[in-house]
Formats: C-alpha cells, structure tokens, sequence
C-alpha cells in the first residue's frame, strides 16, 4: 500500500526554487533533469493547476534567464 505524503507538485516546485538561485551555466542540468524525468513529472499533469502552472513557471523562468546569457541552443531544448 502507497501512501502520498506530499503533493505531487514538490519536486518541480523545489526544482523551481534551486533554480532561482544558481548560476546560468548550471542551469543545462536541470533542463538534463526534466528531459531525464519527462514521464514521471507528466503523469497526471494538469495544465491548470497544480504541478503543470509550476512547471510552466520553471519554464519560463529558465528561457528568460537563459535570452540574458545568449545561450540558444539550451534555450532550444528546453522549447522542444
């Protein structure tokens, strides 16, 4: 028997709070990370609440750090 302890939407939302505090060169990892882990963060992903607005929000926190460092082939990635 499983028991859910947490919200689904922990682990994007620490992802998005370890990503507004490190450098734009680690920032490649965590796009790595949810490229690595595309399945697990999907399932049940809701576009309206929940898990999918914080990780549209990650998203997007990313693409804007990233257009500041010229950097466009990660940028890319993380579009696709």
């Amino acid at each position: 028997l499983c028991v859910v302890l947490c919200d689904p939407s922990l682990p994007v939302l620490l992802l998005e709070e370890w990503a507004d505090g490190v450098p734009v060169w680690k920032l490649p990892l965590i796009i790595e990370y949810l490229e690595g882990r595309e399945s697990s963060i999907r399932h049940e992903l809701s576009a309206a609440k929940g898990k999918g607005l914080v990780l549209l929000r990650l998203c997007n926190e990313i693409l804007r750090r990233l257009a500041k460092s010229q950097d466009s082939a990660v940028a890319g990635r993380l579009l696709v």
